[in-house]
């Protein structure tokens, strides 16, 4: 549970613990409720225990009564999560490791629990988007954001054309005796 930025009770454990003591004892399916508060969390919420067992519909009933107050801004269910979905990328260990790499990714194996991606926007912000399976049926528009036409292999730099033409080079492009090479689509990656 949250309590609204300046309300007395946002200020500390001791003051939520008040605010909860003074509701006394609250009523759900015709049986009392004793409440506590266990701990303050980083983010400003509280830890509330039911100190007995209650069924979900009873628990949903307890937190529609605690969110009524004015001065509480939410109230969630605390409960563990646990990861239920596993990606099926072929490349996903290969070419991914920026989902899932401890040290310098983003850590997003979680968000597979909460949605597949139907509904959801992303917005690459890179060089742009390449043509793939997942993406081609669902883009919105954009742009590259490439400002040097000559990098852009566009031949105008950034514009509204969300395409990654690649980073690719001709044998000799960069430099005589430099070999081609092929292109990274970091955008898409």
């Amino acid at each position: 549970m949250k309590y609204r930025e300046g309300s007395r009770e946002a200020t500390g454990v001791r003051m939520a613990q008040a605010a909860v003591s003074r509701l006394g004892e609250l009523q759900v399916g015709g049986k009392g409720v004793r409440l506590g508060v266990l701990r303050q969390l980083a983010g400003g919420g509280h830890v509330v225990k039911a100190y007995r067992k209650l069924d979900p519909v009873e628990a949903a009933a307890l937190m529609r009564q605690l969110a009524a107050n004015p001065d509480v801004e939410y109230v969630e269910v605390d409960q563990l999560m646990k990861r239920a979905l596993t990606p099926n990328d072929t490349y996903y260990s290969q070419y991914q490791w920026d989902f899932y790499e401890a040290a310098g990714g983003m850590n997003i194996d979680d968000a597979w629990n909460t949605t597949n991606g139907s509904g959801v926007v992303v917005a690459v912000l890179d060089t742009g988007i390449t043509t793939h399976s997942d993406l081609s049926a669902n883009i919105v528009g954009g742009y590259d954001f490439i400002s040097d036409a000559g990098m852009a292999r566009d031949g105008n730099g950034r514009d509204s054309n969300p395409l990654d033409q690649g980073d690719w080079y001709a044998a000799g492009e960069c430099g005589a005796g430099v070999p081609a090479a092929n292109s990274s689509w970091h955008g898409t990656h």
